[in-house]
């Protein structure tokens, strides 16, 4: 009779554990993660021109700062959105009343583009500038229908070298052309043109030293 109500007693008091155990239970947490948004390749190339490195984890606010520049000078902050479409509008068009910046935050460098028609289509050029010295960092051109092997070269490193290094001068030309031994544009800085495309070449230096002076207020202001 005693063992009988021992395990009488066992069993519900397993049951009873049993039942605390289910009760402290919980049911795990659900938490929504906004899925980062896809950057426009635009701004991918940008961020890779300018040595920022990418990643799912990283707000691309919090590498770039959004500006334009217009035709009076006057500077003005923009979302991504807005100077991306300004960005491509440029560059397809060949023209713009206004011009996009990509300013670097956390370092001296901004990032600006120049755009002007060429031989055969537009010819692009971004450059990265230090803010301060006003010196050029990196610069990289793009054609569209120049001729290959003649006024496409001014996207190879040969040509685009030659401006690295350069400070740019708003007073004066930042860069003059040298061609077949003559002296086309006359400049701070003589770039070597392109053998065979005289053309293109004078294009792209006028096109540089021109809308390199239409960011002069950016520059300027601190």
């Amino acid at each position: 009779m005693r063992t009988r109500f021992i395990l009488v007693v066992f069993v519900s008091m397993l049951f009873a554990c049993k039942g605390k155990t289910e009760k402290v239970v919980k049911q795990p947490t659900i938490i929504e993660v906004e899925k980062p948004k896809k950057l426009p390749s635009e701004m991918v190339k940008i961020s890779e021109f300018a040595g920022i490195t990418l990643s799912d984890t990283v707000d691309i606010n919090s590498q770039i700062r959004f500006k334009t520049i217009d035709q009076n000078g006057m500077v003005d902050t923009i979302e991504m959105e807005k100077a991306i479409k300004i960005y491509k509008t440029r560059f397809k068009s060949g023209k713009g009343d206004v011009y996009p910046i990509f300013e670097i935050n956390n370092f001296e460098d901004a990032v600006i583009t120049t755009v002007s028609k060429g031989y055969g289509g537009n010819i692009r050029g971004t450059f990265l500038i230090n803010k301060n010295s006003l010196q050029i960092r990196k610069a990289e051109f793009e054609h569209i229908a120049e001729s290959e092997g003649y006024g496409a070269a001014i996207a190879g490193t040969l040509f685009e070298n030659q401006f690295v290094g350069a400070t740019i001068n708003f007073e004066k030309n930042t860069f003059g052309l040298k061609q077949n031994g003559k002296n086309i544009v006359k400049g701070e800085n003589i770039i070597d043109g392109v053998s065979g495309a005289t053309t293109t070449s004078k294009l792209t230096i006028d096109m540089v030293n021109d809308e390199l002076k239409r960011y002069r207020a950016y520059f300027e202001s601190k």
